[in-house]
């Protein structure tokens, strides 16, 4: 009798389901803007080929304005949007969420780039089971810019 008491009691711990510490951890919207900026550590000028960090929207704004800037000139934004220049030493980044909501969230990222202190805020969607930069903004004191903003802007001024 004691054994199948025993028996039914360790079937029944086989059975409860994981905890979260036990659990496979999922990346999330930190982890993304932490990888970026790994991705610099070691890039050359030109910065790591980020493109698969995007959202669909982003993409396809990315995407237009290629299209639409003639043969060997520089798109709208002609800088590195990630380090807030057109070149980078970076020293350490600290990421940090800020909100998060369902399949949205919103995260900063601080460092210095040349001795320089910078600050992104990134908005990130998740889309099939990523998460993806839907904008990028900061307020730096060359000004403040978005992403979105100013490729939509650009999108929507008469060609040259």
């Amino acid at each position: 009798m004691i054994r199948l008491v025993l028996a039914f009691l360790l079937s029944l711990t086989a059975t409860w389901p994981i905890t979260a510490a036990e659990a496979p951890r999922q990346p999330g919207p930190v982890d993304a803007i932490q990888a970026i900026y790994v991705a610099y550590r070691g890039a050359t000028l030109g910065g790591p080929a980020l493109r698969q960090v995007y959202s669909a929207r982003l993409t396809r704004l990315i995407a237009a304005d290629e299209a639409a800037t003639p043969e060997g000139e520089v798109g709208t934004i002609d800088w590195d949007v990630f380090v807030n220049g057109n070149d980078w030493r970076l020293g350490p980044v600290t990421v940090d969420l800020i909100a998060q909501s369902g399949d949205r969230a919103e995260v900063r990222a601080r460092f210095t780039n040349h001795e320089q202190p910078r600050e992104n805020r990134f908005d990130l969607v998740r889309e099939g089971g990523r998460w993806l930069v839907d904008d990028i903004r900061t307020t730096n004191s060359q000004g403040p810019w978005s992403m979105v903003k100013t490729l939509t802007d650009a999108a929507s001024r008469p060609p040259q």
